[in-house]
């Protein structure tokens, strides 16, 4: 009788001890199944592309110019609006058609996108662009756009440049640049895709516009 007793406890042991070790293994499989590290996540967002660019522009500029007056005889009626140079300027506008359509491609959440325009002529005045964090899904083709303002007192000689570009009523050609940011566990940065796309950026104005832009390229006191 104490045999039988002592066979039915040691049964019990290792029905116990065979129960623990499957729920282990079965928990330990799964974690391994679902779990992707880092080096992996970072070539899924390298899956990413640009497919193409554009970039636009917009004259920011006072409304009186519209009244045909030239930029003297306004200056005169008012020196306010128009001896500050900070008050001519432009809005650059960067439309970015980003693919994640790749056969292996994964879910890509980049932290942001710095972008640089690169002048034809002013290659000492790299135009950096941020666009803040944003998510393309498997197999999603969207549209980033980003923007940036320029001004004639801190952006002189790029808009000197756009300035006359529009009066001579040609394109400005530029070279932009993609940098996505990421932030996956311990690892952090950016990467360029693709390299420096050649764009051309159409200008357009009308006779009194350009004339007052060659005006206010003329005068060496704003």
């Amino acid at each position: 009788m104490n045999c039988l007793y002592r066979l039915l406890f040691y049964f019990c042991i290792l029905l116990a001890s065979f129960q623990m070790s499957s729920c282990l293994s079965n928990s330990t499989g799964s974690n391994t199944v679902d779990s992707v590290n880092d080096a992996q996540m970072l070539a899924a967002l390298k899956n990413v592309s640009i497919a193409e660019d554009s970039v636009t522009m917009e004259l920011q500029l006072p409304e009186e110019i519209e009244s045909g007056r030239r930029l003297n005889e306004l200056r005169q009626m008012s020196s306010k609006n128009f001896d500050d140079a900070s008050l001519y300027g432009m809005t650059l506008r960067i439309y970015s058609s980003v693919s994640n359509t790749k056969k292996d491609a994964r879910q890509a959440e980049f932290k942001g996108m710095r972008q640089v325009i690169e002048w034809d002529t002013l290659q000492a005045y790299p135009q950096n662009v941020e666009t803040e964090g944003f998510i393309v899904k498997k197999g999603e083709k969207k549209i980033i756009v980003s923007q940036s303002s320029l001004n004639y007192q801190k952006d002189r000689e790029i808009l000197r440049y756009l300035f006359a570009q529009i009066v001579a009523g040609e394109k400005a050609e530029v070279k932009l640049s993609s940098h996505f940011k990421y932030e996956i566990g311990k690892l952090s940065g950016e990467f360029e895709l693709p390299p420096p796309l050649p764009i051309l950026i159409p200008t357009r104005a009308d006779d009194n516009t350009k004339r007052f832009l060659s005006e206010l390229l003329a005068a060496d006191d704003i």
